[in-house]
């Protein structure tokens, strides 16, 4: 069971923090950038890596990554009203 905070843009999930840590979701297109592609946000998760260290000290290669991840994540579909409201 996850224990951290998800990280939203435009309705949708693209990083996780879990124990002090960024985990960024990942894609067939994007898993070959990151240098640990086995440590997971909490055991059972699937699609996230942990953030390379380098990343989080330069702003413009993170945003930039975020920026391409979300380009490719799918659209998440719109919910549906419930019963009587």
């Amino acid at each position: 069971m996850m224990g951290g905070y998800c990280v939203y843009s435009a309705g949708r999930v693209f990083a996780l923090v879990c124990d002090d840590t960024l985990f960024l979701k990942t894609s067939p297109e994007t898993l070959h950038l990151f240098r640990d592609k086995t440590t997971r946000a909490y055991p059972g998760s699937k699609n996230t890596c942990q953030a390379n260290a380098e990343w989080l000290e330069d702003r413009e290669k993170l945003s930039g990554f975020v920026h391409y991840t979300l380009a490719r994540l799918p659209v998440t579909k719109p919910k549906r009203p419930l019963p009587g409201k």
